[in-house]
C-alpha cells in the first residue's frame, strides 16, 4: 500500500512524499480544500498482473472506482498517486494509459523525469518505474520538483517526492440540516392574518420606524443650483437609511405575523430534464440489470452499472453546481415563450428560495 503524507501546518505549499509499502491492494481517500479548489487525493496500491483474467478484471475495476469516487465527491480536481505496477509493454501499461487518457488525467512524475526507477528488485538486478502521481491536467503546472530519492530505499521501492504549489483554506462550515437533509426556512403567512394581527403589525412597525432618524444632511443635500453637494457620501447615506427601514419592516413580520416553514427539496433539481434525466434512466436501467445478474463485483455489467453511475452523478453535480445560472435560463426560455404564468411561477419559486 502506498501511504501519502502531506504537511498541512504551512499555508503553502503543500509537500506530500509516496512511501511504498508491502500490503494488500487499497485504496485511501482524502480531500483538501485548497486554493485550486477542493482536489480529491486517492493513495493507490494496485494489484500485480499474474497474467490470469482476474488479476486483469480487478485493475480495470480499481480504475473505475476511483473514478466513480470523485464523481460522487464534490472535488474539482483529483490526484492519484502510489504504486500503479504497469511496466512499460505489459497490459496493465495499457490499462493505465487508457485510463489516463479517458479521464483526461497526466502523470507528473513522467512529465518531468527521464529514465527514472522506483521499483529494484532483490537482489538489485531489475528496476522499473511503476510509481506514479497522477492529477487532473489542469492541476499539473502546481507540481514543482518532482525527485525519485534514491538514497532512500523502503522495502523494495524508492519513494517519489513532489511539490504541490498551492495554499491550504479553511474548511467551509457544515449546514445544519433541515428537511429531507436541506436548511428549512420560515416564509409569513399573509394570507392567514386577520385584523387583530394587522393592528398589531402595524403597532410594532411604527414603534420601531419611530426610533429611525432620517440623515439631517439628506435633508439639506441640495445646493442652490439644484445639485447634490456630496453624491457618494450622500447616497452610502441613503442606502443606510433604507437599511434600516426594510430591518424595521422584517422585525415587525416576525414578531408578529404568522410564519411557516418552508422545507427546501433536494428533489427539485434545475437543469433536470436537459442534463440528468437521460443518464438517470441508463444507471437505473443499468443498475437493475447488475442486480438480476447477481450482483457482480467485475465484469462488463459491473463496469457499465459504475460508469453509467458516475455519469449520472456528474451531470447531477453540474446541475447543483450551476443552479442559479439554470434557473435563469429557464425563467428566460419562459419569458421568451410569451408563458407569463410559467415565467411568474418560476420568479416567485426562485424568490422563496433566497
Amino acid at each position: 500500500m502506498a501511504e501519502l503524507r502531506y504537511c498541512t501546518g504551512r499555508p503553502s505549499p503543500v509537500k506530500f512524499v509516496l512511501l511504498t509499502v508491502l500490503s494488500r491492494v487499497c485504496v485511501l481517500l482524502s480531500l483538501l480544500h485548497t486554493s485550486e479548489g477542493l482536489i480529491l487525493l486517492v493513495n493507490v496500491y494496485m494489484p500485480t498482473d499474474v497474467s490470469d483474467i482476474d488479476s486483469c478484471e480487478e485493475y480495470v475495476d480499481i480504475c473505475s472506482k476511483i473514478v466513480a469516487m470523485f464523481v460522487d465527491s464534490d472535488a474539482v480536481k483529483m490526484i492519484v498517486a502510489g504504486d500503479f505496477n504497469c511496466r512499460p509493454g505489459t497490459r496493465f501499461h495499457k490499462i493505465y494509459t487508457e485510463f489516463l487518457v479517458e479521464h483526461k488525467l497526466a502523470c507528473v512524475d513522467s512529465c518531468r523525469l527521464q529514465n527514472a526507477d522506483t521499483f529494484i528488485s532483490d537482489d538489485g538486478l531489475r528496476t522499473s518505474w511503476i510509481d506514479h502521481i497522477v492529477c487532473s491536467q489542469s492541476l499539473l503546472p502546481a507540481f514543482t520538483d518532482v525527485a525519485v530519492l534514491y538514497d532512500m530505499i523502503c522495502f523494495d521501492h524508492r519513494p517519489l517526492s513532489t511539490l504541490l504549489d498551492c495554499s491550504l483554506t479553511s474548511v467551509p462550515d457544515t449546514v445544519q440540516p433541515g428537511c429531507n437533509g436541506v436548511t428549512d426556512k420560515c416564509s409569513p403567512c399573509w394570507d392567514r392574518i386577520c385584523k387583530e394581527d394587522i393592528s398589531r403589525y402595524q403597532c410594532r412597525l411604527d414603534e420601531l420606524l419611530s426610533a429611525v432618524n432620517i440623515p439631517a444632511d439628506l435633508l439639506s443635500c441640495y445646493s442652490c443650483n439644484g445639485e447634490c453637494s456630496n453624491v457618494c457620501e450622500h447616497r452610502s447615506l441613503v442606502n443606510m437609511h433604507y437599511d434600516k427601514i426594510i430591518s424595521c419592516i422584517v422585525t415587525a413580520t416576525e414578531n408578529v405575523i404568522p410564519l411557516r416553514k418552508i422545507c427546501g427539496n433536494e428533489h427539485n433539481v434545475s437543469g433536470w430534464t436537459d442534463y440528468v434525466d437521460e443518464k438517470h434512466d441508463i444507471a437505473r436501467q443499468a443498475f437493475l440489470q447488475w442486480c438480476h445478474d447477481g450482483k457482480p463485483r467485475s465484469g462488463p455489467g459491473y463496469l457499465h452499472m459504475y460508469r453509467s453511475r458516475a455519469a449520472f452523478k456528474q451531470a447531477l453535480r453540474f446541475c447543483k453546481r450551476n443552479k442559479e445560472r439554470l434557473q435563469a435560463d429557464a425563467l428566460a426560455l419562459s419569458y421568451n415563450n410569451v408563458d407569463a404564468k410559467g415565467f411568474w411561477k418560476g420568479v416567485t419559486t426562485a424568490a422563496n428560495r433566497k
